[in-house]
């Protein structure tokens, strides 16, 4: 149950995973020789398998950054590091935040429906997720213009949607905005399936409302003492 039921638990709860929803940036000149190590080892061979409707440019385009995978709490400035600079411009100027997308349900039927059908069919939707373990990039798009990227598409049986994370411009992040992703590979038929803009983390992290409400008691001097 791992392959399946891990990647599905990093989706509901905002989980980017490298690999799955950006590349590391481990493909510049300057990190040649740790890339050259990595290779080597046994243990750790990098992946960079990319599919999806997205085709950037370069592999810049695949990069993230803590800011805009909604890794603010564990940014710390007290020491000094590779990328400071440009990451405290980032975090007092966000460019692209984290959401998930609620993906259109008939939309999505009609992707399946296509594979019972004569002639080309769309590009196939495993359920429920792909297993294989690459990087998927969708675009997504608000009024056919270009607002982010979708990955980590997966099937919650928990709400019986299909899901996925998607990084997108401040501007088109609004919660409730309707988009569409750009559904199908390369040289496949295309598909606009709609989404819906959702928070992220999707599922209701249950644990720290639980610690919040005994923070509050404790202080309001009705909880356990510490």
């Amino acid at each position: 149950m791992g392959n399946r039921a891990a990647p599905l638990n990093h989706l509901e709860n905002a989980v980017p995973t490298r690999n799955l929803d950006y590349l590391p940036a481990l493909y510049e000149p300057e990190q040649a020789d740790f890339l050259a190590h990595l290779l080597s080892s046994p243990w750790h061979i990098p992946r960079a398998f990319i599919a999806g409707s997205f085709q950037g440019e370069s592999l810049r385009d695949y990069y993230r950054d803590p800011v805009e995978l909604g890794w603010t709490r564990q940014i710390s400035f007290d020491h000094t590091f590779l990328g400071d600079a440009a990451l405290k411009e980032r975090l007092a100027k966000p460019a692209r935040v984290l959401r998930t997308l609620v993906w259109n349900s008939d939309d999505v039927l009609d992707v399946h429906r296509s594979l019972y059908g004569d002639g080309p069919h769309h590009t196939f939707m495993d359920m429920p997720r792909d297993l294989r373990g690459h990087l998927w990039m969708d675009r997504v798009e608000r009024d056919s213009v270009l607002a982010g990227t979708a990955t980590s598409r997966g099937y919650s049986y928990y709400f019986r949607k299909m899901l996925s994370l998607a990084v997108l411009n401040v501007a088109d992040a609004e919660i409730g905005t309707q988009v569409d992703v750009v559904w199908g590979n390369p040289g496949d038929p295309v598909k606009r399936i709609r989404a819906t803009l959702a928070k992220a983390p999707f599922k209701r992290v249950r644990s720290r409302a639980e610690l919040h409400a005994h923070l509050a008691a404790y202080r309001a001097g009705s909880g356990p003492a510490a």
